[in-house]
Protein backbone atom coordinates (compact mmCIF):
# COMPACT_ATOMS: atom_id res chain seq x y z
CA UNK A 1 0.00 0.00 0.00
CA UNK A 2 1.60 3.46 -1.07
CA UNK A 3 1.33 6.72 1.36
CA UNK A 4 -1.67 7.92 -1.11
CA UNK A 5 -3.60 4.95 0.07
CA UNK A 6 -2.67 5.28 3.80
CA UNK A 7 -3.40 9.18 3.46
CA UNK A 8 -6.94 8.07 2.23
CA UNK A 9 -7.77 5.54 4.29
CA UNK A 10 -6.34 7.85 7.21
CA UNK A 11 -8.55 10.46 6.44
CA UNK A 12 -12.13 8.71 6.15
CA UNK A 13 -10.83 6.75 9.33
CA UNK A 14 -10.55 10.17 11.23
CA UNK A 15 -14.22 11.42 9.48
CA UNK A 16 -15.46 7.94 10.81
CA UNK A 17 -14.65 8.27 14.22
CA UNK A 18 -15.78 11.80 14.52
CA UNK A 19 -19.44 10.90 12.99
CA UNK A 20 -19.66 7.96 15.22
CA UNK A 21 -19.07 9.94 18.38
CA UNK A 22 -21.95 12.52 16.88
CA UNK A 23 -24.21 9.57 16.31
CA UNK A 24 -23.49 7.64 19.26
CA UNK A 25 -23.68 10.86 21.60
CA UNK A 26 -27.05 11.53 20.04
CA UNK A 27 -27.52 7.37 20.18
CA UNK A 28 -26.95 7.57 23.77
CA UNK A 29 -28.99 10.41 24.82
CA UNK A 30 -31.87 9.65 23.23
CA UNK A 31 -31.73 6.13 25.01
CA UNK A 32 -30.83 8.20 27.96
CA UNK A 33 -34.18 9.91 27.92
CA UNK A 34 -36.22 6.92 27.09
CA UNK A 35 -34.92 4.37 29.35
CA UNK A 36 -33.23 7.14 32.39
CA UNK A 37 -30.11 4.85 32.92
CA UNK A 38 -27.20 7.11 32.95
CA UNK A 39 -24.58 4.24 31.40
CA UNK A 40 -26.11 4.51 28.72
CA UNK A 41 -24.89 7.96 27.14
CA UNK A 42 -20.82 6.18 27.38
CA UNK A 43 -21.95 3.12 25.93
CA UNK A 44 -24.11 4.71 22.90
CA UNK A 45 -20.61 6.56 22.02
CA UNK A 46 -18.54 3.22 22.34
CA UNK A 47 -20.94 1.90 19.79
CA UNK A 48 -20.75 4.56 17.85
CA UNK A 49 -17.25 5.16 17.61
CA UNK A 50 -17.19 0.90 17.01
CA UNK A 51 -19.25 1.60 14.27
CA UNK A 52 -17.58 4.93 12.76
CA UNK A 53 -14.15 2.98 12.68
CA UNK A 54 -15.88 0.15 10.78
CA UNK A 55 -17.45 2.28 8.42
CA UNK A 56 -14.85 4.69 7.92
CA UNK A 57 -11.94 1.68 7.51
CA UNK A 58 -14.25 0.06 5.00
CA UNK A 59 -15.14 2.94 2.72
CA UNK A 60 -11.38 4.44 3.22
CA UNK A 61 -10.10 1.38 1.74
CA UNK A 62 -12.71 1.00 -1.16
CA UNK A 63 -11.95 4.94 -2.42
CA UNK A 64 -7.87 4.01 -1.83
CA UNK A 65 -8.35 1.04 -4.12
CA UNK A 66 -10.34 3.30 -6.78
CA UNK A 67 -8.45 6.43 -7.13
CA UNK A 68 -5.10 5.72 -9.27
CA UNK A 69 -1.74 5.96 -7.93
CA UNK A 70 -0.14 9.97 -9.09
CA UNK A 71 2.49 9.89 -11.25
CA UNK A 72 5.83 11.07 -9.95
CA UNK A 73 7.74 13.28 -12.13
Amino acid sequence: MDDESKKTINTYLAMGISLGITFGTVLGLLAYILLWNIMLIPAGIIFGITIGLAAGYGYGKRRADKTPPKQKE
